[in-house]
């Protein structure tokens, strides 16, 4: 199964194969055939807040992760 790698504000959504109809991620259960709908960031318009470095820091201290240079690394990739 392939994994899909992805932070915010990707966007992302978990879809049943049966139906197309979305699943979230709190109803996930092993063995469920899922579609992952996956889009990068730099595809979709963000607000000036997603670019704004003073957002971040907070979250990054909770998670443990920088979310600002994901974001950042993004902004010339197709």
């Amino acid at each position: 199964m392939p994994m899909v790698n992805a932070l915010q504000p990707t966007l992302m959504s978990s879809l049943r194969w049966t139906d197309g109809n979305p699943v979230s991620a709190g109803h996930i259960k092993e063995g469920m055939e899922l579609v992952v709908f996956h889009i990068h960031h730099n595809q979709i318009p963000l607000s000036s807040s997603v670019k704004d470095p003073t957002v971040y820091p907070v979250a990054e201290k909770a998670l443990g992760i920088s979310l600002y240079d994901y974001f950042q690394a993004g902004q010339g990739a197709v």
